[in-house]
């Protein structure tokens, strides 16, 4: 009888959809400060299911694009508009939350 090493467990495989969210992201100015690259490093070691999958392709996009949206119309804003950075910050802890 032969006694082997445990196994450790193994990544899961990548999801193309999420490197490419991850690839465009690279190219956007986001603020470290949101935890953008922590809820992306999560969702990579999560790897697909349904809750990840909803972040990948609808939840974490419209939370960008509401910030990119946002910061655009800064200038326009009242005094008394949210600051986009904290709003994005609060979308992408809930969307870690979620994902568990």
């Amino acid at each position: 009888m032969s006694v082997s090493a445990p196994r450790e467990t193994a990544e899961p495989p990548p999801d193309p959809e999420l490197e490419a969210l991850i690839a465009y992201l690279d190219t956007v100015p986001l603020p470290a400060s949101a935890g953008v690259d922590a809820l992306l490093a999560a969702l990579r070691g999560t790897g697909p299911g349904p809750a990840a999958d909803r972040i990948v392709r609808h939840r974490l996009p419209v939370a960008v694009d509401g910030y990119l949206r946002a910061r655009t119309w800064l200038p326009w804003a009242g005094p008394d508009a949210p600051d986009p950075a904290a709003e994005l910050g609060r979308e992408v802890k809930q969307l870690a939350a979620e994902l568990g």
